[in-house]
């Protein structure tokens, strides 16, 4: 049913006692029907009379409470907080909003306007704001013949949540709601839960929402390119194309990596939620990759240098020998030119 449409119920009540007939008249004939005893209106204003909606039931209330999650419309990282769209269903008892269905032609339920009832004051503790979707509409309450209250509407909440984004972007994140009576203690309100421990009566009610995010975007678009450009760059640093030129085009290569890693960490700082708390780990899989080629590239400069060192007859410095463990062997000190022998 659409929001602001109104359900009509037609009752066809045959009490011949009590239905009376005009007599006729000369000019026309006119039939007039009296509303027999124990329509909805006469139940509604015996009920609004009897009933106080500043004033709880006596005794203690047991409050039966439900939530229903529709539809999670997001999630902020950076201010910590999830909003969600729920339903909300209610109910108790009320002894002073109940009746015979007998005085009142077999009516054993009823509608009545939302602010007429009295109504527990639950809300969510950790809420940072609520948006109740049916405030503009005239949403009633059911009303059982034994004073039971039904009260079903739908709402949006805003909730704190501690968000943890080490794992990004294979992180799952737990909400929870906590709902409790704001002002009524627990000698006074009841609450039992629509789930696994419905006999259960408690003081507060907790929900635990999860969500897990779907890491198949950041994986094609981002890890994957990633990894590739790290694996060629390290192939294309160490690669032995020749045994006569340097090669410094391979030195070349490994600093167009390091700006092309540059760059794609920008990219990703974009996509990436930012925190100050942990570090992301697509954002430690990228600075990884960076400190692997920056390695490389230094590396390629080191034997780029022995290696013209060898050919100009030249020794390479000691500490290069012991970081390296190399081995010179040379043919004749006064030979050109020395021949120097690499072992990584």
């Amino acid at each position: 049913m659409p929001e602001g449409a109104v359900s009509v119920q037609l009752f066809s009540v045959s009490q011949p006692s009590n239905i009376k007939r005009s007599s006729e008249t000369t000019n026309s004939t006119t039939n007039v029907v009296d509303v027999v005893k124990g329509t909805s209106r006469n139940l509604t204003e015996f009920l609004l009379s009897n009933h106080n909606r500043n004033a709880p039931p006596d005794g203690l209330i047991d409050i039966h409470y439900e939530l229903e999650l529709v539809h999670i419309l997001g999630i902020d990282e950076l201010k910590q907080t999830l909003t969600a769209l729920v339903y909300v269903d209610e109910r108790w008892v009320d002894h002073t909003l109940a009746w015979k269905p007998e005085d009142f032609g077999g009516l054993k339920k009823t509608w009545l306007p939302m602010g007429s009832v009295w109504a527990p004051d639950l809300i969510v503790f950790n809420m940072l704001s609520h948006e109740d979707l049916l405030s503009g509409v005239r949403a009633p309450v059911v009303v059982f013949s034994d004073g039971t209250v039904e009260s079903s509407h739908p709402a949006v909440y805003t909730i704190t949540c501690e968000i943890d984004i080490k794992h990004f972007p294979l992180d799952e994140q737990r909400c929870a709601l906590e709902i409790a009576s704001w002002a009524y203690s627990d000698d006074k309100i009841n609450l039992h839960a629509h789930y696994e421990h419905e006999g259960m009566s408690v003081s507060e009610i907790h929900y635990e929402i999860s969500v897990r995010r779907k890491p198949l975007f950041y994986m094609v678009t981002v890890t994957f390119p990633s990894y590739v450009m790290c694996a060629i760059s390290i192939v294309g640093l160490f690669a032995r194309f020749s045994t006569n030129a340097e090669r410094q085009e391979r030195f070349s290569l490994g600093v167009t990596a390091i700006l092309t890693s540059a760059v794609l960490s920008l990219v990703v700082s974009e996509k990436v939620p930012h925190s100050s708390t942990s570090v992301p780990l697509l954002v430690a899989y990228f600075l990884f990759n960076m400190v692997v080629i920056s390695v490389a590239s230094m590396m390629t400069g080191v034997v780029m240098k022995i290696h013209r060192l060898g050919r100009y007859g030249r020794e390479p410095p000691n500490w290069c020998c012991i970081c390296l463990d190399c081995v010179l062997t040379r043919d004749s000190r006064h030979s050109k030119p020395s021949t120097v022998t690499i072992i990584i």
